[in-house]
């Protein structure tokens, strides 16, 4: 599969390549699952949360640039950002 789940529940290719990308980025970082070496845990670097802070802010009020998103596409993504945080 491209993205999201494999056929084993785990993560499928295209999400461990944007999982590496937001590591490059220094937004993430992975872990090996102390529970199951096989496995890698995401977590959210200071970095990556002051990033999700900030789109979280912008959605809150969002720039001229952001007025073509519906209330609900904005809702979805802060909602995405939220998963990605430690605190979910």
């Amino acid at each position: 599969p491209e993205g999201g789940e494999g056929e084993n529940g785990r993560p499928g290719e295209g999400d461990r390549v944007k999982e590496a990308q937001l590591e490059e980025r220094g937004l993430v970082r992975r872990i090996v699952d102390p529970r199951d070496a096989r496995a890698k845990i995401v977590r959210t670097t200071a970095k990556g949360r002051r990033v999700a802070d900030t789109i979280s802010a912008v959605l809150r009020r969002p720039p001229d640039t952001m007025a073509s998103l519906t209330t609900s596409e904005r809702r979805t993504l802060l909602e995405l950002l939220h998963r990605l945080s430690p605190e979910s």
